[in-house]
């Protein structure tokens, strides 16, 4: 069985938190859920920046990881 590959999302997690592999996966999960409910809401770029920011600290270049 081969190692699960990780989201750049996921790694940054790992490496600057020291999350757990299984803190991280549920860390995406649930920013991916977040996503799409504020998708749905029609949250503005701003407003998802503002969230991967300030709940993860993270620039929007991690977007896609949690597509």
């Amino acid at each position: 069985m081969s190692k699960p590959a990780f989201t750049e999302f996921e790694m940054s997690l790992i490496n600057r938190d020291a999350l757990s592999t299984k803190e991280a996966e549920e860390q995406r999960r649930q920013a991916r859920e977040k996503f799409y409910e504020m998708m749905d809401e029609c949250a503005s770029y701003d407003d998802v920046e503002e969230m991967m920011m300030c709940d993860y600290g993270l620039e929007m270049d991690y977007i896609f990881d949690i597509m």
